[in-house]
């Protein structure tokens, strides 16, 4: 079960470590994360580039036009069987993607899961 984790951001890279940093502490690793740059003048770039090692991170930059836009732009580029979406000021528990994991397999009629 392959989750797509979608980060919208815009000139939050003072956040963003955080957040893409609780995510590669998952102890669930069958993810890709869909970094979604609403057009950034920050240094959001350059903080994503070390994460871009990894290949399960991918960067996407485009025009500015809000998060609801730069969500859907993640939403077409992921591969997931699950799509959630991250806060790019959001800290995750490293366990969240495994709890994810295992409440579908329990539930296999849902197709949702609210916090």
């Amino acid at each position: 079960m392959k989750f797509s984790i979608i980060i919208p951001t815009y000139n939050r890279c003072h956040l963003l470590w955080k957040a893409l940093l609780s995510i590669k502490n998952q102890n669930y690793s069958d993810f890709e994360v869909l970094i979604v740059d609403d057009g950034s003048t920050d240094k959001t770039h350059e903080l994503v580039t070390e994460f871009l090692i990894d290949p399960r991170y991918k960067y996407i930059y485009k025009d500015n036009g809000g998060a609801s836009s730069a969500r859907n732009v993640g939403l077409i580029h992921a591969k997931g069987d699950i799509i959630t979406y991250v806060d790019s000021d959001e800290e995750l528990y490293s366990n969240y993607l495994q709890v994810a994991k295992e409440f579908f397999e329990m539930n296999t009629t849902k197709t949702f899961a609210t916090t």
